[in-house]
């Protein structure tokens, strides 16, 4: 019931609660203080389902029950506080995040953040496909552009910036993913780039479209869940001269500034990956990486390397 804890039996205690174990508890009627409070029931309404915290546990909150995957549980919501300013309780943290991207914070201050194990818009496959599609398409033009640098031929140049410029065919689209599209239209592998929050520089050698990281990753470092894991996501190189190491990094497209000031950057892993066009200001991805990009297209998987 919810507002009071029940206490795990010696085999719930032993194991994480699985789906199947828990859906025992999916017709518990919630009592006691969340019957008695509107705004707990509705946010044990919008927690329904599995999420994931960020230091890897999973939870899974089914009626008005929570089962951690450290083996304890089931735990009770409870509201702490009056109805207009109080807030949900769960394992004696308290909710100050929102539903949507929930942030418990204990009384000791440390904070757990959770995202749901699904990012938003992973389940969209016709997105995907189209996102992979047209981030192929870009790529063919940059090394047709190059071609036509090195034969010299300035017609031919001109009509591939002409067609560069053009908008994407986007149909069945929603305004948002056109707006994504369009945002990101020279966020391609081998583009330079700067972040705009941490001023490092680098170089994109992958995509996908939407967050495909863990929900431990997400829930830490993604904290406008859902709607910035349903944006593109670019695998990345970091300019050594910004962070010493082979270090790579996994970037919203929002956070991302072509800067072809940039170009050539500082990474061993880069030269290995990459193919300097000077006459383009970028690279483009070397014999590995296009194999691998291809493939991704072909699979409609997200990017590994």
């Amino acid at each position: 019931m919810c507002g009071q804890r029940l206490q795990p039996t010696p085999e719930q205690a032993e194991k994480p609660q699985s789906a199947v174990q828990a859906r025992h508890f999916s017709n518990l009627e919630p009592r006691g203080q969340a019957h008695q409070s509107p705004r707990l029931q509705s946010a044990i309404q919008a927690l329904q389902g599995d999420w994931g915290d960020d230091i890897g546990l999973q939870i899974q909150i089914v009626g008005c029950e929570a089962f951690f995957s450290d083996g304890t549980g089931p735990w009770s919501f409870e509201w702490q506080g009056s109805e207009e300013d109080g807030a949900p309780v769960l394992r004696g943290a308290t909710l100050v995040g929102t539903v949507q991207a929930p942030m418990w914070r204990f009384p000791t201050g440390v904070e757990r953040h959770w995202a749901r194990m699904k990012a938003a818009g992973a389940e969209d496959g016709a997105w995907a496909r189209h996102f992979l599609s047209f981030k192929a398409q870009r790529l063919h033009l940059r090394h047709q552009l190059r071609e036509a640098f090195e034969a010299v031929d300035y017609d031919r140049i001109a009509m591939l910036k002409a067609s560069e410029e053009e908008p994407p065919s986007s149909p069945g689209l929603t305004d948002h993913q056109r707006a994504l599209l369009h945002n990101g239209r020279w966020i391609l592998p081998g583009v330079c780039f700067r972040h705009r929050k941490f001023g490092y520089a680098g170089v994109v050698i992958g995509h996908d479209a939407t967050c495909t990281y863990p929900p431990a990753w997400r829930a830490h470092w993604v904290p406008g869940r859902p709607d910035a894991e349903a944006q593109p996501y670019y695998h990345c190189i970091v300019d050594e001269r910004d962070r010493p190491g082979r270090q790579s990094r996994y970037v919203a497209q929002e956070n991302m500034e072509v800067d072809d000031l940039v170009f050539p950057v500082k990474s061993r892993l880069a030269d290995e990956l990459l193919l300097r066009c000077s006459a383009i200001g970028c690279y483009l991805p070397g014999n590995l990486l296009s194999a691998r990009l291809q493939q991704q297209e072909v699979m409609g998987s997200s990017f590994g390397f």
